[in-house]
């Protein structure tokens, strides 16, 4: 895939983020697995401690080198957070020592929100030796300032839009499910789900059922019972009550922006919601790019939107 060969560049850091059932836990797997050198992090809610966070990234490095970094655990058990911008650079002299091109690979990233573990994490980055890369993956954007990384050409992001499947890659999934259409039904049915990969392949079990798989595809919505199962669990479940109430009395609007939520929520401060939702891949999708104008995921919009028919009919 190309973003897998975009992620092969010798840019320090990728970032890879996405909503949910996008597919970057696999392509950050099949990544890990074509490495040589690569060692592979899942962060918890525990990592928000920069004590922790460093014990577990020198523990993971030590899978692939197994002495690595002895004295900076030690250094951290007896002095804390003081210490840690003196570990952080020394982990980065002894990467560059030793001369192996480590590839760390870092899962779910968007539950580490601390601030001095985001700054500890950049900081790493830029003190990589030549060789040595960091790749991320995270469902929100990538708790990090990336500003610096971007501007100096030492970042490659991947984003929701470059992980959705074109139809050449729709078409193998669903061959994969034993699933046959033609060139018309599978154009539409990439439409419609945007290329989501949960979505598409979600479809495809239900169309290794259908009786009628083109009928399936032109009925096909964001109301169909496992679509619509995936995104109550998975979108919806992941945002507060109040962001919830949000999204589903907005499902009206075709195109959003901050004033025209306030006049329908008749609440304030929609800009502001709009980008958070935005950045953390709630299915809100950006038009501009001035952080002005959204949309809602095709299939997303049509939930919120049954959803407000069964909450408030009226």
């Amino acid at each position: 895939m190309l973003v897998e060969r975009r992620l092969a560049s010798p840019a320090r850091l990728g970032v890879i983020s996405g909503p949910a059932g996008s597919g970057k836990a696999v392509l950050l797997a099949q990544c890990h697995a074509a490495e040589p050198f690569a060692a592979w992090l899942s962060h918890e809610r525990a990592d928000n401690d920069p004590e922790k966070l460093w014990w577990s990234l020198i523990a993971t490095l030590r899978t692939v080198v197994g002495d690595f970094g002895e004295t900076y655990r030690t250094r951290l058990l007896s002095a804390g957070v003081g210490a840690l911008d003196d570990v952080v650079v020394s982990v980065g002299n002894e990467l560059a020592e030793r001369a192996i091109p480590i590839h760390l690979f870092l899962d779910d990233a968007h539950v580490v929100e601390n601030v001095t573990c985001g700054r500890s994490l950049l900081k790493f980055v830029s003190e990589l030796p030549g060789g040595a890369r960091v790749t991320v993956a995270s469902r929100a954007s990538a708790p990090l300032p990336l500003a610096r990384l971007r501007a100096d050409g030492d970042l490659v992001e991947i984003g929701g839009r470059d992980l959705a499947l074109s139809t050449s890659e729709a078409h193998r999934l669903l061959t994969s499910l034993d699933v046959s259409l033609d060139e018309a039904h599978l154009d539409l049915l990439v439409a419609r789900s945007e290329g989501w990969p949960a979505g598409l392949q979600l479809a495809g079990l239900a169309l290794s059922r259908a009786d009628d798989v083109g009928l399936f595809v032109e009925d096909f919505r964001g109301t169909d019972r496992d679509v619509a199962d995936y995104l109550l669990s998975e979108v919806l479940g992941s945002v507060s009550e109040e962001e919830r109430d949000f999204m589903i009395e907005t499902s009206i609007l075709s195109r959003l922006n901050g004033d025209l939520c306030d006049a329908v929520t008749g609440r304030p401060r929609s800009a502001e919601r709009l980008g958070r939702l935005e950045r953390s891949n709630a299915f809100v999708i950006p038009l501009d790019r001035d952080d002005r104008w959204y949309r809602y995921h095709h299939l997303f919009a049509e939930l919120l939107a049954a959803e407000l028919h069964r909450r408030r009919p009226d």
